[in-house]
């Protein structure tokens, strides 16, 4: 019987649905996400559905990334998960958003830190829940500094992620020699990605219930006293 898997990923600049059967990927599409979720990504899973000849009734399970990520982009993501997953009586599973960067780049010897759009100017150094390290979110001058005073000028780094144009040319310029930035057309695809995805990186979930992951809090403010 063939397993049909619908992913979804809203917690990247970067955002995708696949279609995924038996673990391969049939359909994929991606696009540049810019607060605009709830628009784009329905017709986003309707095109993928129609561009490997399924539907809704034929998914099997349902995949999202649950972070960490933008608050808007990721609330929406998962909501969407769930409610598909509740609706169609199908189980949800998720994986992290570093587990899955991690998985897009080729197999290297050197260490590899990834980075992220945090907001504006800038950057976070996003860590999988339970390591022992923390994530940092910085300016990117910041960041670069900091990993540099950790890591050392003169050791072979890897940096990897989603960043916006003008920032990822300035964290080029920062970067010391024996560091080096691998562009987007040097890893995999989403699709790609999880049609070779160890099954131990993903998370099952009792019921369609995720709890998502985000790089910050809310930004709510407080109600006026009028």
């Amino acid at each position: 019987m063939t397993l049909t898997t619908l992913a979804l990923n809203t917690a990247s600049l970067t955002e995708s649905v696949a279609l995924l059967k038996d673990g391969f990927c049939v359909a994929e599409k991606s696009w540049r996400g810019n607060s605009d979720e709830s628009e784009l990504l329905l017709p986003a899973i309707t095109s993928v559905l129609q561009e490997a000849e399924s539907s809704f009734s034929g998914l099997d399970r349902i995949l999202v990334v649950e972070g960490p990520g933008p608050f808007s982009a990721v609330r929406i993501g998962v909501t969407v998960a769930m409610t598909l997953s509740f609706s169609l009586n199908i189980p949800i599973v998720s994986i992290e958003t570093p587990a899955l960067w991690a998985a897009r780049l080729p197999q290297s010897p050197e260490k590899q830190l990834f980075l992220m759009h945090a907001g504006r100017r800038y950057v976070a150094h996003a860590i999988a829940e339970g390591a022992s390290e923390e994530s940092l979110i910085l300016p990117v001058a910041e960041l670069i500094e900091k990993l540099t005073a950790e890591y050392g000028k003169g050791q072979r780094i890897e940096l990897y992620g989603d960043l916006l144009p003008e920032v990822e040319a300035h964290l080029i310029e920062l970067l010391p020699n024996s560091w080096r930035w691998r562009t987007q057309k040097e890893l995999l695809s989403f699709g790609t990605t999880l049609s070779g995805l160890p099954e131990r990186l993903i998370k099952a979930h009792e019921g369609p219930i995720v709890e998502p992951r985000y790089l910050r809090p809310p930004n709510i403010t407080p109600a006026k006293n009028v």
